[in-house]
């Protein structure tokens, strides 16, 4: 509570839920020995209700009615094979899964002349996925001291790596609006902008 604005913020409840990686795929008395059963499986969940108000509306309807809720869920999976004898390959796949309880519509009013934005209470979600993958090996070195030195020897190591990642456009979750007098005149939004946990990339 900032007493100089009088307003207030509060989170409550918060939720977040973390599973230990699994090996789903593991052989007999759990054997790694491929890619295939060395791929680990991680997951997570978190969820909001954050509340933004004042004093004049602290524990009133408005307050209520403004908290803005959510879940999001987490999923990665990765793996790691040999290539080549000196080189290890590491691809990797995450999705992420968000809940929303409510979302955003724009229309446009004849009468304002303008856009008008309401918040309709409904369930709504939107997912996103990237994959990636990279390519590393390790160097190992000895560099000696001439005899007689308080350090016979310094190891190295030198880890080159290359990665490269890829997520798609997801703007097709965005819905249109017309924004001024000319029917021509449409621009794009998103319905989760105001969304705690943001909105699909594009």
């Amino acid at each position: 509570q900032n007493t100089n604005t009088e307003e207030i913020t509060m989170t409550l409840p918060s939720l977040q839920l973390n599973m230990d990686r699994i090996y789903p795929f593991t052989g007999k008395n759990g054997a790694k020995k491929n890619a295939i059963q060395k791929t680990g499986l991680t997951y997570s969940m978190k969820g909001e209700n954050r509340i933004n108000t004042t004093d004049e509306f602290f524990f009133k309807k408005q307050m209520f009615d403004e908290a803005k809720s959510g879940l999001q869920h987490n999923i990665s999976m990765n793996t790691n094979m040999k290539a080549l004898k000196y080189f290890t390959i590491s691809p990797s796949v995450t999705y992420k899964d968000v809940w929303y309880f409510d979302r955003i519509n724009k229309t446009f009013d004849d009468v304002q002349n303008a856009v008008v934005t309401d918040t309709i209470s409904s369930f709504s979600r939107f997912n996103e996925y990237s994959t990636a993958v990279s390519l590393g090996t390790t160097f190992y070195g000895m560099f000696k001291f001439k005899k007689g030195s308080k350090i016979e020897a310094i190891r190295h190591v030198v880890r080159p790596s290359v990665s490269y990642s890829y997520r798609p456009d997801f703007s097709g979750y965005n819905e249109e609006v017309q924004n001024s007098a000319d029917p021509n005149d449409i621009i794009e939004y998103s319905p989760f902008s105001n969304g705690i946990y943001g909105s699909p990339g594009t």
